[in-house]
């Protein structure tokens, strides 16, 4: 009985001994995820979901890396250059952190609810011929009294994927 358990447990350890030296991870494939968001109505989800919870904290994944922006630079027309000149990911990040508290701040100030809001609509703006990249997106916040609270934000598009920009705020409804 002692031989058949110490067969057991020899047997046990060459298996783990082998998993450690050898990970089961190592031998996947390195895929990297997808960045940024396939669609318009996919990014405004992510802004609507991080007000609605006023947690910035998940809206740097959706910001471009600077690979992404220098891949938008070689792209870029003159006037999108110009945008873009000087921009690094961190700095865009950082403006759309302090645009994303003023948006939380005054929809506190106009007694708003934040985690009652719903995402009622998105809409896309026309983007300027000469910044085909930038792309201006309202996605339309509603309370449960069906009042409209229009949220405008920038969003890029980089290889066919949509990326937060720098700006977002409130907009008067119409």
């Amino acid at each position: 009985m002692k031989r058949l358990f110490f067969v057991f447990a020899l047997v046990l350890f060459t298996q783990v001994w082998s998993l450690a030296s050898n990970p089961l991870s190592s031998s996947l494939p390195n895929i990297p995820a997808e960045r940024g968001t396939a669609t318009v109505n996919e990014l405004a989800n992510v802004v609507f979901t991080a007000v609605q919870a006023n947690d910035f904290e998940q809206l740097p994944l959706y910001v471009p890396t600077d690979t992404e922006l220098a891949t938008l630079k070689k792209q870029a027309s003159e006037d999108m250059l110009a945008v873009l000149e000087g921009l690094t990911s961190e700095a865009i990040t950082s403006s759309l952190k302090e645009s994303f508290e003023t948006v939380i701040r005054e929809g506190i100030s106009k007694t708003l609810n934040l985690t009652e809001l719903t995402l009622a609509d998105v809409r896309t703006g026309t983007n300027s011929a000469k910044n085909k990249a930038m792309i201006p997106v309202t996605a339309t916040l509603s309370t449960r009294t069906n009042q409209s609270f229009p949220l405008r934000f920038e969003a890029l598009k980089i290889n066919g994927r949509y990326f937060l920009f720098q700006r977002m705020a409130w907009q008067s409804a119409n």
